[in-house]
């Protein structure tokens, strides 16, 4: 017996749609810094990122790496202070209001100026959540 034709063509399209769902939820998330996200959640990922006892030099690779531009920090406010700003917002008309920028603050810790031991992590503007 014969299936019609319309459910010969809903098998290989669902086989489709479920092949190309579980590949994209098996896909690693993107590894830059999302600056849409919360400071808590930035702060825990950035602390992942660099566990104290990180070189400085590695710190600053890998900051740069993820979107930050560090510089050294004045005597008492750290090793590192760093940055990110949002990208210039494109002037094209819209239909929908583009997120609002974020901007970052980061300042990474050194007891001995070698390594990191700790770090800061602002958000500007804060959380809504506060």
């Amino acid at each position: 017996m014969n299936a019609p034709t319309s459910h010969r063509c809903r098998f290989p399209a669902l086989m489709l749609v479920a092949v190309t769902g579980c590949t994209a939820m098996s896909t690693p998330p993107d590894s830059r810094f999302d600056p849409q996200q919360s400071a808590q959640r930035a702060h825990e990922r950035l602390g992942s990122l660099l566990p104290p006892g990180t070189p400085l030099p590695q710190a600053r690779r890998d900051l740069s790496a993820q979107g930050f531009d560090c510089k050294d920090a004045a005597a008492g406010q750290g090793a590192l202070i760093c940055t990110y700003a949002p990208p210039p917002v494109a002037t094209a008309p819209s239909v929908a209001a583009a997120p609002t920028p974020v901007t970052w603050l980061l300042s990474v810790d050194s007891n001995d100026g070698r390594s990191v031991a700790g770090l800061r992590v602002q958000r500007f503007p804060p959380d809504l959540d506060r």
